[in-house]
């Protein structure tokens, strides 16, 4: 179980749905400390704040994917991701595979899926 809030990017292309995370993860204690629509987007952000954690969307617009940000972030600076998608493929996992995703969760998601997937990240 986490041991206190933690900073989150909600990276989503869906305006609605990035409001949706914001609300939940707000009303489960946690601070979102950006939103981005795209992996660039993303990347200038998680230099920017250093976020603890990364909610990503697996189908971001090219260049790049959720994949690719979510690895990215692990490798360069430790960040681990939990994906919302709509659907959640096998490549998708293959590819994430070894940098500890938090989860994979399929939209729509709830304030329970979130709060028992959250559950799982040591404290930052």
């Amino acid at each position: 179980m986490t041991a206190g809030p933690m900073r989150v990017l909600i990276v989503e292309r869906d305006v609605a749905m990035a409001r949706l995370l914001r609300h939940i993860l707000t009303l489960l204690g946690h601070e979102v400390c950006g939103a981005a629509a795209s992996l660039d987007q993303a990347l200038d952000q998680i230099q920017d704040l250093r976020p603890d954690l990364l909610t990503v969307e697996p189908d971001l617009d090219a260049p790049g994917d959720g994949a690719d940000l979510a690895i990215r972030a692990y490798w360069n600076w430790g960040i681990r991701s939990l994906f919302i998608g709509s659907r959640i493929e096998r490549r998708m996992l293959d590819e994430t595979a070894g940098i500890e995703a938090v989860g994979y969760l399929q939209k729509p998601v709830s304030a329970a899926d979130l709060r028992a997937a959250l559950a799982k990240v040591p404290a930052p």
